[in-house]
């Protein structure tokens, strides 16, 4: 969680969200990735994919 932080505080979205899903992998209800992973498909204008 925290290297994808730091990437989506850098806008390399594409590497934060890899480590969100990861997170998710891990933990499926981790609250923090699904916000963030939302987060990231607000600001491309698509609604997020969940990976199950």
């Amino acid at each position: 969680m925290r290297d994808g932080v730091q990437f989506h505080r850098e806008g390399r979205w594409q590497r934060a969200e890899a480590c969100y899903q990861q997170a998710l992998r891990l933990d499926p209800r981790q609250p923090d990735a699904l916000h963030l992973t939302g987060l990231i498909a607000h600001h491309r204008g698509t609604p997020p994919v969940p990976s199950l």
